[in-house]
């Protein structure tokens, strides 16, 4: 779960910057879902 997040998080900032208006939505959406995955799983392995 939180390799996905990582992957999502990192992928999802340079897609957004680098790429035109849906990319930057896209990277943005993907932004907010990994970032939530991040979150979910941190919570989650805390307990």
């Amino acid at each position: 779960m939180l390799d996905i997040g990582k992957y999502v998080f990192t992928v999802g900032i340079p897609e957004g910057l680098l790429g035109d208006r849906l990319k930057f939505k896209l990277g943005l959406f993907l932004f907010g879902i990994g970032f939530t995955l991040l979150i979910v799983d941190f919570l989650y392995s805390t307990g």
